[in-house]
């Protein structure tokens, strides 16, 4: 609004002034208020874009490291810590991270524990069930005759 639109309505020069002057105040606060929730907004759809990243990040370790062999939920941790968080020197790209693999061989390297060993199929039985003595066959141990 205009101060020709104010006189024209039968109000002062002086009053006509005053109002475009409090408008002007009012839209100020308006407009700062405005930018303020613009902000809050920004904030709020960087922080849900970061968290959806990081929750893809984490599904895909979650099943490199369980292909890798990663057992330790404390070493699983530490590696996906490391990974999204950008201390490994990874970058994430196309839905993974790059030079993951490498990344794993040089881990094994320093600590050859961190990925399990492939379980024996047959585990040797010292006792039966009881406490009682079996051989591999299953059956009781004989005793050699020597006397």
């Amino acid at each position: 609004m205009e101060k020709s639109q104010l006189t024209a309505l039968g109000i002062t020069g002086e009053t006509a002034d005053r109002l475009l002057e409090l408008a002007g105040r009012e839209l100020e606060s308006v407009k700062a208020e405005r930018d303020r929730f613009k902000e809050k907004l920004e904030k709020a759809d960087a922080d849900y874009k970061a968290g959806l990243l990081r929750r893809d990040q984490e599904a895909w370790l979650k099943e490199q490291l369980d292909s890798c062999g990663v057992s330790s939920v404390y070493a699983r941790r530490q590696i996906t810590e490391d990974c999204v968080s950008g201390r490994a020197g990874l970058t994430w790209a196309n839905g993974e991270f790059t030079d993951f693999g490498g990344f794993m061989e040089s881990a094994v390297r320093r600590d050859p524990a961190l990925v399990a060993a492939p379980a024996d199929e047959t585990v040797p039985a010292f006792t039966g069930p009881l406490g009682k003595e079996r051989t591999a066959n299953g059956r009781a141990p004989s005793v050699p005759a020597v006397f």
